[in-house]
């Protein structure tokens, strides 16, 4: 089905599956964000958290993040070129 994310893995895990290690991993990451501690990502969890398109909100999050930058850079280069003449 088009627009839909494909929770069957290449090895044939079952969607059932899937969404336990969804889960899971949802239960170790809220311990962690509690706990104040760090987490280890498998490389199966990080492919997971890629197809459910954990990366992507990331990386539009860390573009944000850099285009807020660098307006505040260009607004206090215009305030020092003020200042200055």
């Amino acid at each position: 089905m088009p627009g839909t994310t494909d929770l069957t893995s290449a090895e044939g895990e079952t969607l059932t599956h899937l969404v336990g290690s969804i889960v899971a991993l949802s239960r170790r990451w809220t311990s962690a964000g509690i706990k104040g501690k760090g987490i280890r990502l498998a490389d199966h969890e990080l492919d997971l958290l890629n197809a459910i398109g954990a990366g992507e909100m990331l990386m539009s999050a860390a573009a944000e993040g850099q285009k807020k930058q660098a307006v505040e850079r260009r607004a206090l280069k215009a305030r020092k070129a003020s200042i200055d003449t």
